[in-house]
C-alpha cells in the first residue's frame, strides 16, 4: 500500500510528541512492507519558498516543503501561500493510495482540499482540538480553560487579545499559547480581562474593528469546517477528544477511537524503580517546557513538601522550549529549590532518561489528550502522577496504576508525592496494577485496516459514479486504473523492467539511457524539482525587474521630494541642536541653584536640630514650672479668699460713706434751695421796704457760711472714699505683683531681688 503521512514536523528537527509519533508510525508501516511517504515543512537554506526536496530514510521517505515566511494574518495561518500547490505537485509525483493527516499547522487546510481534489481517501488523526477552533489547546490567551464551544465571538476576543500581546513580544518573548495575568504589567492584565470577558469597546477597540474581527472569524471558521468535512475517517486517541469532536458537530460514525502505540522494545530491560526507603525517590518531568505543561506547579509542590519528605526525593526536569522567558523563570526557581534542570534531549535518549527516574509527573494545565510520555513511562516500569484534567483519567487510573491530583493544585500534588515517599508499599501496588502498553506495530496494523476501508469506500463511490464497464474491457480498465495511480517512479521502474525484458528476448545490448533513467529514480527526481524552482525564481525576478522599470520614473520625483524633506529635516536638526544646548545650559544652572539650595537646607537642618535640642530643654523647664505653678495656685487661692473678705469689708464701708455723702448732698441741695428762697424774699422785702437789709444780709451770710461748711464736708467725704478705693487697689496690685514675682523666681533659677519694703531675700 502506498501511504502518505502529513505532519507539521519530524525528528531530528522537531522533537515534540506528535512529530516523534509520526516518525515511529512511518517506520512501523515501512517495516510492514508498505511504501510510506511523509510530507512535512522545514526551513532549508538557499531554497525558494515552497520548493520540495526528498530525503530517503531506512523505512520511509520524507519530502520537505520549504516554508520561509511567517503568516501575516489569521487567514494566511490557515492557508499558507503556495503550500497547497506544492503539495499538489507532490501528489502528482508520488500518487499515494491514501493520505493520513496528523496535523495541518504550518502546512494549512489547503492540503485537505488537494487530497479531496485528487480523489484520494483522507484520514485525519486529531492530536488536539484544532478541528474545533483556533485555540487548539482549549486555553485562552490568559491561560484559562475554554470549557464550552469555541464560538465566533470567543475566538474574536482571543484574536484581539493575541494582537495585544504581540505588541509586547519583546518583553514576553515566544509566549506560546498565552500568558499568566499575574506575570505581566497590571495595565496589560486589565486590558486582557476587558478584551476576553468585558466590553471590547472599553479596551480601545472601535465598533467597526470589532465587527470586522467578528466577520473575519466567521469566514475562517466556515473555512475550517468546510475543509474538515472532507475527511473520510477520523481517529481520536481518547474518548474525551472524540466527545469534543462530536460536540463541535462532526459525525460520530466517522470517528474511530484508537489509542496510540509506542515502540516497546526500546524500554525493555531497564532497571526497576527504587523500592528501598533509604534511597531518594527520583521524581522527574519529561517534555516540552511550556506554560500549559504546568512545570511551575511541580516546583510549587516541591516547595510545600515537609522537610523529611523533601530530603527523601530528588527532582529532575528534562526538556526545553522556545518560550525563553518561562524557561528562564523555571530555571531560576528550580535553582532556589535544588531541582536539577537537565535541558533538551533527543528522542533516542528517552529510555536512558526513564532509567534515571522512579516517578514521572505530568502536571498539565490544559486538557491533555493522550501523552505519549505516560505510555513510555508505563513501558519502562515507572510510576506516574498526573493532573486530573481532560483525558488524563483515561491514561492513569487513580490508585490503580498511578495517582491523580487536582489540576493546578500544588498542595494536592505535594500530598501525592508525599504518599509515594511515606508509603513504599504503594509503589509496588501501583506497578502491579499497570495494564500492558500497546505496541506501535498493533496501531500500524489497525491504521492499515482503516486505510483499506477508506480506499474501498472511495473506490466504490467512483465505480458508482462511473457506471458499469463492458465485460471485455474489465481487465483493460483495471490495468489502466492501476497505471493511472502509479507514481512517476513506479512507471519508470515498470518501463525499465519491460525494456530489460525485451532486450533479453531480442539478445540486444542494454541501451545507455537505462543508467540515466535509473539515476533519476535513485535520486528521487530532484532535477525536475530544481528546474521548477529555477523557473519560479526566474519568474519572480522578471516580475521584480518589470516592477522596478515601471517605478523608475517615479523614483526621480521621490528623490527630489526626499531631498526637500532632507533639507527640512537638516534645518530642524540644527534648531533642535540649539534647543538642546539651551536646555543643557538651563540644566547646569538649575543644578548649581539646587546645589546652593542644598547647602542652605543643610544649614537650616542644623539650625533646626539645635532649636529642637533647645526646645526639648525648654519643655523640661516648662514641665517643672507647671509643677511649681500648681503649688502657687494653692497659695493664690488662699490669698484670694482673704482678699475677697477684705474687699467685702471695704465695699460695706464705701456703701456707708456713699450713703453719708448722699445725705450731705441732699442737705447741701436743701440749703441751697433755702438760700435761694431767702434771697428772693429779701429782694421782695427790700423792694417793698418791709425788712431791714442788715438783718437779712446777716441771715444770708450765715446761710452762706453753713453752705460752705457743708460743701467742704462733702468734698472731704468724697476724698475719703477715693482714698479708700486707691488703698484697696494698691493693696491688691501689690499682692499680685509680689506673688507673680515670687512665682517667676521659683520657676527659673535662684536670684536675689529687692522686696517692696527694701529688704532682700532668696527666691522661694
Amino acid at each position: 500500500m502506498r501511504i502518505c503521512l502529513i505532519a507539521h514536523g519530524l525528528p531530528p528537527y522537531e522533537l515534540a510528541g506528535v512529530e516523534n509519533h509520526v516518525d515511529a508510525l512511518a517506520r512501523a508501516l515501512g517495516r510492514a512492507g508498505h511504501r510510506v511517504e511523509v510530507f512535512a515543512p522545514r526551513r532549508l537554506a538557499d531554497l525558494p519558498d515552497c520548493s520540495l526536496r526528498r530525503e530517503v530514510r531506512p523505512d520511509y521517505a520524507v519530502t520537505w516543503v520549504q516554508i520561509t515566511h511567517d503568516p501575516r494574518s489569521p487567514a494566511e495561518a490557515l492557508d499558507p501561500l503556495g503550500v497547497a500547490e506544492a503539495f499538489g505537485r507532490f501528489l502528482d509525483r508520488e500518487r499515494p493510495e491514501v493520505v493520513h493527516v496528523h496535523h495541518v499547522v504550518r502546512v494549512g487546510l489547503g492540503l485537505l482540499d488537494a487530497v479531496a481534489d485528487a480523489g484520494l481517501p483522507l484520514v485525519f488523526t486529531a492530536h488536539d482540538y484544532f478541528a474545533t477552533g483556533d485555540r487548539y489547546t482549549l486555553l485562552r490567551p490568559d491561560m484559562r480553560l475554554i470549557n464550552g464551544a469555541q464560538t465566533v465571538e470567543l475566538q474574536a476576543r482571543c484574536e484581539l487579545a493575541v494582537a495585544r500581546l504581540n505588541q509586547h513580544a519583546e518583553a514576553l518573548g515566544d509566549y506560546h499559547v498565552g500568558v499568566f495575568p499575574e506575570t505581566v504589567e497590571p495595565e496589560l492584565a486589565a486590558e486582557l480581562s476587558t478584551l476576553l470577558d468585558g466590553d471590547p469597546l472599553q479596551a480601545g477597540v472601535s465598533q467597526e474593528e470589532w465587527e470586522d474581527v467578528l466577520a473575519r472569524r466567521e469566514r475562517l471558521e466556515q473555512r475550517r469546517r468546510a475543509a474538515f468535512e472532507q475527511v473520510d475517517r477520523w481517529i481520536a486517541p481518547t474518548r474525551f477528544l472524540r466527545a469534543k469532536l462530536v460536540g463541535a458537530g462532526y459525525r460520530q460514525a466517522r470517528i474511530d477511537h484508537q489509542p496510540y502505540g509506542i515502540e516497546l522494545e526500546r524500554f525493555r530491560g531497564l532497571p526497576p524503580i527504587r523500592s528501598d526507603a533509604s534511597e531518594p525517590l527520583r521524581i522527574g518531568f519529561v517534555g516540552s517546557m511550556t506554560k500549559h505543561k504546568g512545570i511551575h506547579v511541580l516546583l510549587d509542590a516541591v516547595e510545600r513538601l515537609a522537610p523529611d519528605v523533601r530530603s527523601a526525593v530528588r527532582v529532575d526536569l528534562f526538556g526545553d522550549s522556545t518560550d525563553r522567558v518561562y524557561v528562564e523563570h523555571i530555571t531560576a526557581r528550580a535553582a532556589e529549590l535544588d531541582v536539577h534542570v537537565r535541558g533538551a534531549f533527543l528522542e533516542p535518549r528517552l529510555p536512558s532518561l526513564m532509567a534515571e527516574l522512579d516517578v514521572l509527573v505530568v502536571p498539565s494545565l490544559w486538557y491533555e489528550n493522550f501523552p505519549f510520555v505516560i505510555r513510555e513511562a508505563f513501558a519502562a516500569g515507572r510510576l506516574v502522577v498526573a493532573s486530573d484534567g481532560g483525558a488524563l483519567p483515561e491514561s492513569v487510573r487513580d490508585g490503580v496504576d498511578g495517582l491523580l491530583f487536582e489540576r493546578g493544585s500544588a498542595e494536592a500534588l505535594a500530598a501525592a508525592l508525599a504518599r509515594l515517599v511515606q508509603e513504599p508499599e504503594l509503589r509496588g501496588r501501583l506497578l502491579a496494577g499497570a495494564q500492558p502498553v500497546r505496541a506501535i506495530e498493533d496501531q500500524a496494523e489497525e491504521c492499515c485496516a482503516i486505510y483499506a476501508e477508506a480506499i474501498e469506500a472511495r473506490a466504490e463511490r467512483e465505480r458508482s459514479a462511473a457506471g458499469p464497464v463492458l465485460p471485455h474491457l474489465v481487465s483493460l480498465s483495471e490495468r489502466l486504473d492501476e497505471l493511472m495511480h502509479l507514481p512517476m517512479r513506479g512507471l519508470l521502474e515498470q518501463t525499465l523492467q519491460r525494456i530489460d525484458g525485451l532486450e533479453a528476448e531480442l539478445g540486444a545490448p542494454r541501451l545507455p539511457f537505462h543508467a540515466a533513467l535509473m539515476g533519476m529514480v535513485d535520486h528521487d527526481l530532484r532535477t525536475p524539482e530544481r528546474l521548477r524552482d529555477f523557473a519560479a525564481e526566474s519568474g519572480y525576478l522578471r516580475r521584480e525587474i518589470r516592477a522596478r522599470d515601471e517605478s523608475r520614473g517615479t523614483l526621480e520625483e521621490k528623490s527630489e521630494w526626499l531631498e526637500g524633506q532632507l533639507k527640512a529635516f537638516t534645518e530642524e536638526r540644527d534648531w533642535l541642536r540649539q534647543e538642546v544646548e539651551g536646555l543643557k545650559l538651563q540644566a547646569r544652572q538649575a543644578l548649581d541653584a539646587m546645589a546652593e539650595e542644598r547647602e542652605w537646607l543643610k544649614g537650616q537642618v542644623e539650625a533646626a536640630t539645635k532649636e529642637s535640642t533647645w526646645l526639648r530643654g525648654e519643655c523640661e523647664v516648662a514641665n517643672e514650672r507647671a509643677r511649681e505653678q500648681g503649688e502657687l495656685s494653692d497659695l493664690l487661692e488662699g490669698e484670694r479668699i482673704r482678699l475677697d473678705a477684705h474687699l467685702l469689708e471695704l465695699s460695706q464701708r464705701l456703701d456707708g460713706e456713699r450713703a453719708e455723702a448722699d445725705e450731705l448732698e441732699r442737705r447741701v441741695q436743701a440749703s441751697q434751695s433755702r438760700l435761694t428762697e431767702l434771697r428772693g424774699r429779701v429782694s421782695v422785702q427790700v423792694g417793698t421796704g418791709q425788712s431791714q437789709p442788715t438783718v437779712l444780709e446777716q441771715q444770708l451770710d450765715q446761710l452762706d457760711a453753713d453752705l460752705c461748711a457743708l460743701e467742704t464736708e462733702v468734698a472731704w467725704r468724697r476724698q475719703e472714699m477715693e482714698a479708700a478705693r486707691s488703698s484697696a487697689r494698691k493693696s491688691l496690685s501689690g499682692f499680685l505683683i509680689r506673688r507673680f514675682a515670687a512665682g517667676r523666681r521659683t520657676a527659673s533659677w535662684p536670684t536675689m531681688e529687692s522686696d517692696d519694703d527694701g529688704s532682700q531675700e532668696g527666691s522661694r
